[in-house]
């Protein structure tokens, strides 16, 4: 895969797409038109699925502009070997978190300053996904089994397009990881709650990573400005960056 730095302004994008009944109708009529079809037909219905599902992930064929590290020298985890060093040196040790903090696990999600961002905010992006995943629970439930085990190219589709709908925090790495990271998080949580509705099996034996926790003897930081549910994250002017082509599909 061929890497080249370029130039460009992020379009602002917006939310409201995952509430369109025409996209729902379309979608349905597409998963319901392949059910019974070959293995190509489903990969196929499900690729048109997720295109209508996360638009702007589509619109880029999957790939993403990753920006040069050398550009953002205060942010503190641009890798996630750096945040995984951190977090066994500081994470798991500190005692008990306050409550209403955002969770140690989540120290990750720092803007271009390299201040951590509020728990208030992580709001939009949990619902967000709550969008999103419901969407697939209702029309195709069963990819949901096993979700993270099985990884595709439609994993890569939803971080790529959280990537786009929050600049201001997951283009701050290389290979998209702080979104993959808070996408993983936020799913297991998310259906181990479901599970103990009886909604779903429970197959996942990792600890629960609670977003709604903080950490231990945390300096206040300065109130910023409350993310509204549909309302997209301010666009950034980008610095130098790279194209990434997501992995290829099974």
């Amino acid at each position: 895969m061929r890497s080249f730095y370029i130039l460009l302004t992020l379009v602002r994008v917006k939310p409201e797409y995952l509430e369109s009944n025409q996209i729902v109708s379309n979608v349905n009529n597409g998963t319901t038109s392949a059910a019974n079809g070959s293995a190509a037909d489903i990969l196929a219905s499900r690729r048109k699925f997720f295109a209508q599902l996360l638009p702007h992930a589509a619109a880029t064929d999957n790939q993403y502009q990753e920006l040069d590290q050398h550009e953002y020298g205060e942010v503190q985890y641009w890798t996630q070997d750096a945040f995984n060093k951190w977090f066994q040196k500081h994470g798991k040790n500190s005692g008990p978190t306050p409550r209403g903090q955002l969770s140690k696990k989540l120290y990750f999600l720092e803007n271009e300053d390299g201040e951590l961002i509020e728990n208030n905010e992580t709001s939009a992006m949990r619902n967000a996904l709550v969008r999103i995943f419901s969407t697939i629970k209702e029309h195709i439930p069963s990819m949901l089994k096993n979700w993270l085990k099985n990884l595709t190219e439609f994993h890569d589709m939803i971080c790529i397009e959280m990537r786009m709908l929050f600049p201001d925090y997951f283009t701050l790495c290389e290979n998209n990881w702080k979104a993959h990271k808070f996408v993983k998080n936020w799913f297991r949580n998310w259906n181990r709650d479901r599970a103990k509705k009886g909604n779903e099996d429970d197959n996942d034996n990792d600890e629960r990573e609670d977003d709604q926790a903080g950490r231990s003897g945390a300096p206040s930081l300065p109130k910023r400005r409350l993310v509204e549910e549909n309302e997209p994250q301010p666009a950034r002017t980008m610095k130098k960056v790279k194209l990434v082509q997501s992995r290829d599909p099974l």
